[in-house]
């Protein structure tokens, strides 16, 4: 039974904790790295996917409506899509360099196990926030676009 519980603790990230430890021991309560990196990106990937999709069908359909009723792409939807064309064009580079900061400071550095979680899930709270906050920036200038449309088309 105790092996099942540390298999489930440990898929799930739980750190083991130990109640009578010496003191001079490291800290053996950090989560795996596997562990954090697989959370992470269950944590990222819907939103990643979501923006994407949107990327693919909608901004298209928004631009074309926006073309058509007089209206313009707000400021900062006009440079998240140029930051966003500029990822796409240099995805395989910003991927093989941040697979090479990981395998560094997974390898390299001492503090990085202490604070990879730390890291992993500020940044994966920040993209989805801001990937929601795109969405509504979306669909706020999709409705004000469509509200020019119908007064263009009386």
């Amino acid at each position: 039974m105790s092996v099942l519980k540390q298999l489930f603790c440990a898929l799930a990230g739980i750190p083991n904790y130990q109640l009578a430890t010496n003191m001079n021991t490291s800290n053996s309560n950090l989560e795996p790295g596997w562990a954090t990196y697989q959370k992470n990106a269950a944590l990222v990937l819907p939103g990643f996917f979501f923006w994407v999709g949107c990327l693919i069908f909608i901004v298209p359909k928004l631009k074309q409506i926006c073309a058509a009723s007089d209206s313009s792409l707000p400021q900062p939807l006009v440079f998240v899509l140029q930051v966003t064309d500029v990822f796409r064009q240099n995805l395989i580079w910003i991927t093989i360099a941040f697979l090479a900061a990981l395998v560094l400071l997974e390898w390299r550095a001492r503090w990085w196990p202490r604070y990879r979680r730390m890291v992993f899930g500020v940044t994966a709270y920040l993209l989805n926030f801001m990937a929601l906050i795109l969405l509504t920036l979306l669909a706020v200038t999709a409705a004000v676009a469509a509200a020019n449309l119908e007064h263009h088309a009386r």
